[in-house]
């Protein structure tokens, strides 16, 4: 005690009158005689008392005294007299040391706070699970994380700090922002139109430079620091959680400290996740000017709490649970400033409604003048003006579709229309086109936004037609215009109808050595055909085609041109030279044309004379003086499968009147029934000449073998 009283007097009286009571706490351990004299009693403590408690200011006490109003050098030295002893308890309490320090004009209010900050830097001191605080004769956790502590670079610690923040941020509901970007080099961002982006960054990161370049201003948000003095403090918490990872990577479950580890873990983790909470907490995001369409960023405050949506309570952006929920706050931040749109599906309430206020800024900041763009067009426009509140992705489209169905929107040549609507009457026409006479009828005709229908045929003047009933013509161009009798819907683009020609052809035997008569078959029957053999210009020096054909030469070439109104065509048809099989066909060119020929049954039935048309279209064109042997007229009614006929036997022969008188009796028995005809022994002609005129002036190629004489 005498050297302890001798210490504090050669100090001097204002050191004097500081002490009103000694204690086992009062000695000035950085004393050599006063320190000697306690390391006596326990030299397995001396590497506590250098280190922790009095090293000429440096001790991790003595450097926390500013911090903690000087409790924590008093607290340590109290927990160190303590110490020496060998009784158990060992150590004090918390509740011990507020009794032994309380004196007059001591604050001992923040002790609990200095004995934390000695715990968290001490080399030697120890917690007892009782909590009673010891010095201990060897290092603890701490003297190990320091240690690490000091060997983190500054790449380790920021690599780190990001890590944290991705936790922290990373988006899994993507409902406000789909992307995140963490201390990334701006030039390697990249903003997209469908995706809004949450770039975290150091305040004098050049964020306002990037955004100023930036077309898609509408689809990101910067986080960035607060307060930058804070910086400090996540970069000595991230350091620290570096060390105890690297602290745990040397320790096994068996070793005596590693659940203490696994909790400092835990505690230093919670330090640096509050650290980042309340530093990085500047929330910028774009605004729009609505007068002059105008970009900015402007910030707010990131919040402490997110909304819970099935209680729709607030809860706190804190704890194991929750601190991955930074994308919840963001989004709730976004909400509390009307800049994020939450709209809720509805099943069958009113969806226009729902969609009230997205669709207003759709029409007001986004549609040009003329109330029609494309979609692509808006949502580009939607990306790039702050006016313009984020909402889910999808949202938009939802929006779009359930206009277009409800009719307040509109979609014509892919683009969108809003309202007021110019109302135009436009007609809609299917129509089919016969393949033989070459007519065009209308199938079904509908008018938009009109009640009268007039057309022009091949240019002529327009003619009201009925819109209800299918309408007949072989014009060649057809133009439909609907109007509004009223006057109230303005003319619509009109319907025009294209009609065309085509042209078929084939070859026959020729009367001529070395010649083919080449048959052309045009449809519409009236448009005019030209042709020629010389290689010249059929439209200009064509010659008129006849009913029997073109003769032309085996190995030429005959150009054909077609034309009605507006509509022409013309090909160019080679003449192929006899081949192997051309053979048999000059059997018909060598029949005598001046005695009669015979066309075989079989003919009949290759033809399939089974329809009124048919059968009536063979019977008036066969030439006259042809009769029929063996005749059998058949009328047949498919829906009731009713059938009668008529037969001749096969000696009798029949004139086609007589036959067609025959069907005329025929149908007075069955109405509306199909033609058939059969003929067990065959056509006779009076001539050969006269079947081969008859095969040529119709088209039709018998094979020579049902030809006889």
């Amino acid at each position: 005690m005498a050297s302890i009283v001798r210490s504090i007097w050669e100090k001097g009286d204002a050191e004097v009158a500081q002490h009103t009571l000694l204690s086992l706490a009062s000695p000035d351990l950085n004393v050599s005689a006063v320190a000697s004299r306690f390391k006596e009693i326990k030299r397995s403590l001396e590497g506590a008392l250098q280190t922790d408690i009095a090293n000429g200011g440096t001790s991790y006490a003595e450097s926390l005294m500013a911090d903690t109003g000087g409790l924590s050098l008093s607290a340590a030295r109290w927990i160190y007299v303590s110490s020496l002893s060998e009784a158990r308890p060992r150590g004090l309490s918390k509740e011990e040391l507020a009794e032994y320090m309380a004196a007059p004009g001591v604050d001992i209010s923040g002790l609990g706070s200095a004995l934390e900050e000695l715990a968290r830097n001490c080399w030697y001191l120890d917690q007892l699970r009782s909590g009673r605080f010891f010095f201990n004769k060897v290092k603890n956790l701490n003297a190990q994380i320091n240690a690490h502590y000091r060997l983190c670079s500054d790449n380790d610690r920021d690599d780190l700090v990001e890590e944290k923040l991705r936790e922290m941020f990373e988006p899994k509901e993507k409902r406000c922002y789909q992307t995140l970007h963490v201390h990334l080099d701006f030039g390697k961002i990249s903003l997209n139109r469908d995706k809004t982006a949450l770039v975290i960054c150091h305040h004098d990161a050049p964020y306002q430079k990037f955004f100023d370049g930036e077309k898609f201003k509408n689809r990101v948000a910067f986080l960035t620091l607060v307060d930058p003095a804070g910086l400090v403090r996540i970069r000595n918490h991230a350091k620290r959680l570096w060390a105890i990872r690297e602290v745990l990577k040397d320790m096994t479950k068996e070793d005596a400290q590693y659940e203490k580890a696994k909790g400092e873990q835990t505690n230093i983790q919670t330090e640096l996740f509050l650290a980042l909470r309340s530093v990085y907490a500047r929330l910028l995001y774009p605004l729009g000017d609505p007068t002059t369409g105008d970009t900015k960023l402007t910030d707010t405050t990131l919040l402490d709490s997110f909304q819970d949506d099935s209680s729709g309570h607030a809860v706190k952006f804190e704890g194991e649970k929750n601190s991955s929920k930074g994308e919840l706050v963001v989004e709730s931040t976004l909400r509390s400033v009307q800049k994020f749109q939450v709209i809720t599906p509805t099943s069958n309430g009113d969806k226009l409604k729902a969609f009230k206020s997205l669709r207003n800024r759709f029409e007001m900041f986004l549609f040009p003048s003329s109330g029609r763009a494309s979609w692509d067009q808006l949502i580009d426009s939607a990306a790039s003006r702050g006016i313009m509140v984020w909402t889910e992705p999808g949202t938009p489209e939802r929006m779009k579709d359930v206009l277009l169905t409800a009719g307040e929107w509109r979609q014509e040549a892919g683009l969108i229309l809003k309202p007021p609507f110019v109302e135009l009457a436009i007609v809609s026409i299917e129509h089919e086109r016969d393949t033989k006479k070459g007519t065009i009828t209308t199938t079904d005709i509908k008018l938009i936004h009109g009640d009268t229908l007039y057309v022009s045929e091949d240019g002529g003047a327009e003619k009201r037609i009925k819109h209800d009933e299918a309408f007949v013509s072989d014009a060649m161009a057809l133009v439909f215009q609907c109007r509004d009798s009223t006057g109230k819907n303005q003319d619509g683009k009109p319907t025009r109808i294209e009609n065309s020609i085509t042209l078929k052809h084939e070859f026959l035997p020729s009367g001529t050595a070395g010649h083919r008569t080449l048959k052309i078959g045009v449809v519409p029957p009236d448009a005019v055909v030209k042709w020629t053999a010389n290689g010249s210009d059929p439209a200009n020096n064509g010659q008129a085609y006849p009913a029997k054909g073109i003769d032309a030469a085996e190995g030429s070439t005959v150009r054909v041109f077609a034309e009605k109104a507006s509509a022409h065509m013309d090909i160019s048809i080679p003449v192929p030279k006899e081949t192997k099989d051309d053979k048999d066909d000059k059997q018909v060119t060598g029949l005598n044309l001046d005695k009669p020929a015979t066309l075989a049954s079989q003919a009949l039935r290759q033809m399939s004379l089974s329809t009124r048309l048919e059968v009536h279209g063979f019977l008036t064109k066969l030439p006259a003086g042809t009769t029929i042997t063996g005749a059998r007229a058949k009328v047949v009614k498919a829906a009731t499968d009713n059938r009668i006929y008529v037969t001749w036997d096969g000696k009798t022969k029949a004139d086609p009147e007589r036959l067609l008188k025959a069907y005329e009796f025929l149908d007075s028995e069955l109405c509306d029934a199909e033609w058939e005809l059969e003929a067990t022994g065959g056509v006779l002609f009076s001539t050969g000449r006269a079947l081969v005129d008859w095969q040529m002036e119709n088209s039709i190629k018998i094979s020579p073998g049902l030809i006889t004489q």
